[in-house]
């Protein structure tokens, strides 16, 4: 059975020419494994992410700028500000009245990396809170 590569004349040549003809190449057993584990990584990572969040965050405030639609619905845009530094991020809306633009809700983020965050829908922030401190506060105020 022949995989259609071309192979170099050379001293590995009988080698190389029965890797690509051989079962591992051709057998979808092992690209099944090798997606389980691409899947099962990501799922732990994700999971630590989310762990280590939940453990370690720090709050400030997130602004919202906007609305878009994706193929998994709709998405709420919002910035907020750590150390000077300025970040983006996305939220799925979990509940109605969400104010889309200009609304201000609290936000966890992980300090050793602020691109890790998590903006809290249920938890505007009161207007008489003008600016959150640069490395955001330890619980909310």
């Amino acid at each position: 059975m022949s995989c259609g590569v071309t192979l170099p004349i050379g001293p590995f040549h009988k080698e190389i020419e029965e890797f690509f003809e051989s079962d591992i190449m051709n057998n979808q057993k092992y690209l099944s494994y090798l997606v389980f584990l691409i899947v099962l990584a990501w799922i732990v990572y994700v999971g630590y992410e989310r762990l280590n969040l939940a453990s370690n965050h720090r709050y400030t405030i997130g602004y919202t700028i906007g609305k878009r639609v994706t193929h998994k619905g709709m998405r709420i845009d919002y910035t907020f500000t750590v150390e000077g530094k300025n970040y983006r991020g996305s939220k799925d809306p979990d509940r109605n009245g969400i104010i889309v633009d200009s609304g201000r809700y609290y936000l966890e983020f992980l300090p050793s990396d602020p691109s890790s965050n998590n903006i809290l829908w249920n938890h505007p922030v009161p207007n008489y809170i003008d600016t959150a401190p640069s490395s955001g506060w330890n619980e909310i105020p």
